[in-house]
Protein backbone atom coordinates (compact mmCIF):
# COMPACT_ATOMS: atom_id res chain seq x y z
CA UNK A 1 0.00 0.00 0.00
CA UNK A 2 1.77 3.37 -1.10
CA UNK A 3 1.95 5.83 2.08
CA UNK A 4 3.71 8.66 0.67
CA UNK A 5 5.87 9.91 -2.40
CA UNK A 6 8.52 12.40 -3.02
CA UNK A 7 10.70 13.76 -6.08
CA UNK A 8 12.47 10.41 -5.95
CA UNK A 9 10.68 7.37 -4.71
CA UNK A 10 7.42 5.91 -4.14
CA UNK A 11 7.07 4.72 -0.85
CA UNK A 12 4.82 1.37 0.21
CA UNK A 13 4.10 -0.07 3.46
CA UNK A 14 5.36 -4.00 3.24
CA UNK A 15 4.22 -4.96 6.79
CA UNK A 16 6.38 -6.23 9.84
CA UNK A 17 7.51 -2.23 10.40
CA UNK A 18 9.24 -1.87 7.04
CA UNK A 19 8.93 0.07 4.18
CA UNK A 20 9.82 -0.31 0.21
CA UNK A 21 10.78 2.40 -1.91
CA UNK A 22 11.11 2.14 -5.63
CA UNK A 23 12.26 4.65 -7.78
CA UNK A 24 9.34 6.50 -9.93
CA UNK A 25 9.68 7.24 -13.86
CA UNK A 26 10.77 10.41 -15.11
CA UNK A 27 7.01 11.66 -15.50
CA UNK A 28 5.97 10.90 -11.81
CA UNK A 29 8.80 12.54 -10.89
CA UNK A 30 8.06 15.71 -12.83
CA UNK A 31 4.58 16.07 -11.17
CA UNK A 32 6.45 16.08 -7.80
CA UNK A 33 8.93 18.69 -8.46
CA UNK A 34 7.80 20.72 -11.48
CA UNK A 35 5.70 23.48 -8.92
CA UNK A 36 8.67 23.52 -6.81
CA UNK A 37 10.98 25.37 -9.68
CA UNK A 38 10.61 27.96 -12.24
CA UNK A 39 9.97 26.97 -15.80
CA UNK A 40 13.01 27.67 -16.84
CA UNK A 41 14.28 23.97 -17.72
CA UNK A 42 16.92 24.13 -14.80
CA UNK A 43 15.06 21.76 -12.57
CA UNK A 44 17.28 19.65 -10.65
CA UNK A 45 17.85 15.99 -11.71
CA UNK A 46 16.32 14.51 -9.01
CA UNK A 47 15.90 10.39 -9.98
CA UNK A 48 19.65 11.00 -10.76
CA UNK A 49 20.64 11.94 -7.74
CA UNK A 50 18.59 9.63 -5.96
CA UNK A 51 20.61 6.38 -8.09
CA UNK A 52 23.64 8.48 -7.33
CA UNK A 53 23.33 8.39 -3.47
CA UNK A 54 21.73 4.73 -2.83
CA UNK A 55 25.02 3.57 -4.93
CA UNK A 56 26.93 5.34 -2.39
CA UNK A 57 25.07 4.52 0.73
CA UNK A 58 25.00 0.69 -0.02
CA UNK A 59 29.10 1.35 -0.63
CA UNK A 60 29.43 3.03 3.13
CA UNK A 61 27.40 0.86 4.60
CA UNK A 62 29.40 -2.54 3.61
CA UNK A 63 32.30 -0.90 4.81
CA UNK A 64 30.43 0.13 8.05
CA UNK A 65 27.69 -1.67 8.94
CA UNK A 66 27.62 -0.16 12.53
CA UNK A 67 25.93 2.65 10.75
CA UNK A 68 22.76 0.73 9.26
CA UNK A 69 20.81 1.80 12.10
CA UNK A 70 21.53 5.37 11.75
CA UNK A 71 19.59 5.26 7.81
CA UNK A 72 17.04 2.73 8.93
CA UNK A 73 18.80 -0.14 7.70
CA UNK A 74 18.18 -0.33 4.36
CA UNK A 75 18.12 -3.40 2.20
CA UNK A 76 19.40 -2.89 -1.15
CA UNK A 77 17.29 -4.64 -4.34
CA UNK A 78 19.05 -1.85 -6.55
CA UNK A 79 20.25 1.50 -6.80
CA UNK A 80 16.38 2.02 -7.69
CA UNK A 81 14.32 -0.08 -5.05
CA UNK A 82 15.24 -1.05 -1.53
CA UNK A 83 13.56 -1.62 1.67
CA UNK A 84 13.94 0.49 5.37
CA UNK A 85 12.58 0.34 8.59
CA UNK A 86 9.43 2.25 8.80
CA UNK A 87 9.55 5.63 10.93
CA UNK A 88 7.37 8.39 12.35
CA UNK A 89 8.36 11.24 10.40
CA UNK A 90 9.56 14.36 12.49
CA UNK A 91 7.41 16.29 11.13
CA UNK A 92 4.57 14.54 12.21
CA UNK A 93 6.05 14.04 15.61
CA UNK A 94 6.68 17.48 16.76
CA UNK A 95 3.32 18.48 16.24
CA UNK A 96 1.99 16.17 18.76
CA UNK A 97 4.60 15.82 21.69
CA UNK A 98 5.95 18.65 24.73
CA UNK A 99 7.98 21.19 24.12
CA UNK A 100 10.72 19.12 26.08
CA UNK A 101 9.94 16.21 23.91
CA UNK A 102 10.63 17.89 21.02
CA UNK A 103 13.75 19.71 21.92
CA UNK A 104 15.21 16.10 22.90
CA UNK A 105 14.33 15.36 19.64
CA UNK A 106 16.17 18.29 18.07
CA UNK A 107 19.50 17.15 20.20
CA UNK A 108 18.77 13.86 18.94
CA UNK A 109 19.34 15.54 15.41
CA UNK A 110 21.80 17.37 15.76
CA UNK A 111 23.85 14.54 17.18
CA UNK A 112 22.86 12.38 13.98
CA UNK A 113 24.49 15.59 12.10
CA UNK A 114 27.45 14.98 13.96
CA UNK A 115 27.46 11.25 13.69
CA UNK A 116 27.27 11.22 9.73
CA UNK A 117 29.65 14.03 9.44
CA UNK A 118 32.27 11.93 11.06
CA UNK A 119 31.73 9.13 8.16
CA UNK A 120 31.78 11.80 5.33
CA UNK A 121 28.25 12.72 4.62
CA UNK A 122 25.89 15.51 5.36
CA UNK A 123 21.90 16.77 4.28
CA UNK A 124 23.04 19.19 2.58
CA UNK A 125 19.68 20.70 2.50
CA UNK A 126 18.63 20.03 6.51
CA UNK A 127 15.13 19.61 5.96
CA UNK A 128 14.68 17.10 8.51
CA UNK A 129 10.93 17.45 9.49
CA UNK A 130 10.51 15.50 6.20
CA UNK A 131 14.21 13.64 5.96
CA UNK A 132 14.57 12.04 9.29
CA UNK A 133 11.95 9.98 11.37
CA UNK A 134 12.02 8.44 15.10
CA UNK A 135 11.95 4.84 14.74
CA UNK A 136 10.95 1.92 16.59
CA UNK A 137 13.18 2.47 18.91
CA UNK A 138 12.67 5.70 19.51
CA UNK A 139 15.79 7.33 17.91
CA UNK A 140 16.26 9.54 15.11
CA UNK A 141 17.42 8.25 12.10
CA UNK A 142 17.78 9.81 8.36
CA UNK A 143 15.24 8.13 6.26
CA UNK A 144 15.80 9.73 2.88
CA UNK A 145 18.88 9.65 0.88
CA UNK A 146 17.83 11.91 -1.65
CA UNK A 147 19.13 15.17 -0.34
CA UNK A 148 22.71 14.19 1.23
CA UNK A 149 26.19 14.76 -0.30
CA UNK A 150 29.32 13.15 0.01
CA UNK A 151 31.40 16.54 -0.98
CA UNK A 152 33.09 18.01 1.64
CA UNK A 153 32.72 21.45 -0.27
CA UNK A 154 29.13 21.21 -0.42
CA UNK A 155 28.64 19.87 3.14
CA UNK A 156 30.85 22.86 4.08
CA UNK A 157 29.25 25.54 2.40
CA UNK A 158 25.83 24.48 4.06
CA UNK A 159 27.09 24.94 7.29
CA UNK A 160 28.75 28.06 6.62
CA UNK A 161 25.33 29.40 4.92
CA UNK A 162 23.31 28.25 8.08
CA UNK A 163 21.54 26.59 5.22
CA UNK A 164 19.03 25.08 8.11
CA UNK A 165 17.78 28.58 8.18
CA UNK A 166 16.64 28.84 4.95
CA UNK A 167 15.19 25.14 4.40
CA UNK A 168 11.19 24.40 4.38
CA UNK A 169 11.38 22.61 7.59
CA UNK A 170 12.27 25.57 9.65
CA UNK A 171 10.55 28.80 7.17
CA UNK A 172 7.17 26.47 6.83
CA UNK A 173 6.70 23.27 8.93
CA UNK A 174 8.47 24.26 12.40
CA UNK A 175 5.66 24.93 14.66
CA UNK A 176 6.34 28.25 15.92
CA UNK A 177 6.79 27.65 19.36
CA UNK A 178 10.20 25.46 18.45
CA UNK A 179 11.58 28.24 16.27
CA UNK A 180 14.22 29.36 18.61
CA UNK A 181 15.35 26.84 20.47
CA UNK A 182 16.28 24.96 16.83
CA UNK A 183 17.19 28.46 15.40
CA UNK A 184 19.61 28.62 18.13
CA UNK A 185 20.45 25.28 19.42
CA UNK A 186 21.78 24.23 15.44
CA UNK A 187 23.52 27.49 15.52
CA UNK A 188 25.44 26.69 18.61
CA UNK A 189 26.19 22.82 17.49
CA UNK A 190 26.35 23.27 13.87
CA UNK A 191 29.59 25.66 13.40
CA UNK A 192 32.56 25.32 11.23
CA UNK A 193 34.62 24.42 14.17
CA UNK A 194 32.21 21.35 15.01
CA UNK A 195 32.19 20.83 11.30
CA UNK A 196 35.74 20.50 10.38
CA UNK A 197 36.43 18.29 14.20
CA UNK A 198 33.72 15.93 12.74
CA UNK A 199 34.02 15.33 8.87
CA UNK A 200 35.65 12.16 7.53
CA UNK A 201 37.18 11.01 10.87
CA UNK A 202 34.96 7.98 11.40
CA UNK A 203 36.44 7.06 7.80
CA UNK A 204 39.52 4.32 7.02
CA UNK A 205 39.54 5.51 3.43
CA UNK A 206 36.51 6.64 1.00
CA UNK A 207 33.88 3.98 -0.07
CA UNK A 208 33.92 3.39 -4.01
CA UNK A 209 29.81 3.25 -4.99
CA UNK A 210 28.73 0.38 -6.05
CA UNK A 211 27.97 -0.21 -9.73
Amino acid sequence: MEIGRGAQYRVDDIGGGRVRKTLLTAAESRAVYEPWHEPDGSAFDYLAQAVANAAHVQALLAAYPELSDTLGNPDFESTTAYTQDKVHILGEMLENISTDDARRIIRSYVSLVHTHWRYGFADRIYNPLVNSGINSHGDVILCDFGEITFDRDVAAKSVATTRWLRANSYIEDMPDALKPYYHDYLGEHLTAETFAANWGAALSGDPTPLQ
